[in-house]
């Protein structure tokens, strides 16, 4: 017999990415979230953080120490992973190949870090909020018709992140010197917020953020 659940619970399932420009809250807005928080920590990055956080840092080597560790992880008592960031750990999987890479070595370095962010949705699913960090990438910087600000990322992980992701957020910072959050319908920059009715208009936190969905879901 098959195993189906109502639609008030399959709904809990949290994956969000962050992407913006250095300095724009990212890692920072990590440690405001409720609860008790794991930052896998690839962008050493850390020193934004207030040390009063309730915040742990795991710093693993390579991605082979992040798959090993990664069931540990699922099993733990953290409300909040934080994959801080997967575009620093996409690089350090292009560093280990001699250029020119060639087209299947590329299809191997998006298979493993596709396989982190299965693994992570997977974690989502058992109600923990899971936000995936990644850098902006600017395409077509130099023709403003088409400029567009997205994760750096290759193409075949941007594909698979963006459809598992319920939100897709922009950080920047504000004219006044505060961050905040665009998530947005926008032409020229990639956002999503897959929650019916959330407000989306003048976040200025990931706490904020995530309570105003979570108050949507319940």
């Amino acid at each position: 017999v098959f195993k189906v659940k109502p639609i008030g619970e399959s709904a809990q399932r949290f994956l969000s990415v962050i992407y913006g420009p250095p300095g724009s809250g990212k890692t920072y807005g990590a440690s405001t979230l409720d609860g008790k928080t794991l930052i896998i920590n690839f962008d050493r990055g850390t020193s934004a953080i207030p040390k009063d956080a309730n915040v742990d840092v795991y710093t693993p080597n390579d991605y082979t120490e992040l798959i090993a560790d990664i069931n540990d992880i699922a099993n733990s008592d953290y409300d909040n992973i934080v994959l801080d960031t997967v575009t620093v750990l996409q690089n350090m999987l292009i560093m280990d190949y001699t250029p020119p890479i060639s087209q299947k070595d590329w299809g191997v370095i998006g298979g493993k870090i596709n396989k982190v962010i299965n693994r992570l949705d997977r974690i989502s699913s058992s109600g923990k909020n899971v936000i995936i960090i990644a850098q902006e990438k600017i395409l077509d910087e130099d023709n403003p018709q088409k400029m567009k600000s997205t994760v750096d990322l290759l193409p075949s992980v941007r594909s698979q992140l963006t459809p598992a992701a319920r939100v897709i957020g922009r950080t920047h910072v504000k004219d006044d010197g505060t961050f905040a959050i665009s998530l947005g319908s926008h032409p020229r920059r990639i956002t999503k917020v897959s929650i019916y009715g959330v407000d989306t208009t003048d976040v200025n936190s990931f706490k904020e953020l995530i309570d105003r969905i979570h108050k949507k879901d319940k």
